[in-house]
């Protein structure tokens, strides 16, 4: 998602939506709002599937970090220790697996929405959409909506 966000901030930079700091002679010209535009909605479609595939790889992933002890669990049946050891490192990983997949449902949910209402935005607001967008990606995750905030 770190990706996205470079995207998204490069193309806010040009826009001139995005305020920096620059040294050294002054830049070219900012590109209309219509350019942007047009070139978001050529740009997010491909980004936006890398990012679904990422997900479903991520969910995957903790789906198999999540079953693996309880494999470990019936394998070592025995030993009362070990289970119960290997069952409360599952149940607290279990909290940061939940927080994790949900700050990636977020920034997907996110970029759906972007996706759909670019086409029947104005100009002038898909880029404010996409500066909302960027400010919220760019939230440290605190348990709260990301998106809305």
């Amino acid at each position: 998602m770190a990706r996205l966000r470079k995207v998204l901030e490069e193309l806010l930079i040009e826009a001139g939506a995005l305020k920096t700091i620059e040294m050294g002679p002054p830049s070219t010209e900012v590109p209309s709002p219509a350019e942007v535009k047009e070139r978001l909605i050529e740009g997010l479609p491909p980004r936006a599937k890398f990012n679904d595939r990422f997900l479903i790889l991520v969910i995957v992933t903790h789906y198999l970090c999540f079953i693996a002890p309880f494999l470990l669990v019936y394998y070592c049946r025995n030993s009362l220790a070990l289970i119960s050891a290997v069952l409360a490192l599952t149940l607290s990983f279990l909290a940061f697996i939940m927080r994790r997949l949900s700050d990636l449902w977020k920034t997907k949910e996110g970029i759906d929405i972007l996706m759909a209402q670019l086409p029947t935005l104005p100009p002038e607001q898909s880029v404010e959409a996409v500066k909302a967008l960027y400010h919220a990606l760019s939230k440290p995750s605190s348990g709260r909506s990301t998106i809305t905030d």
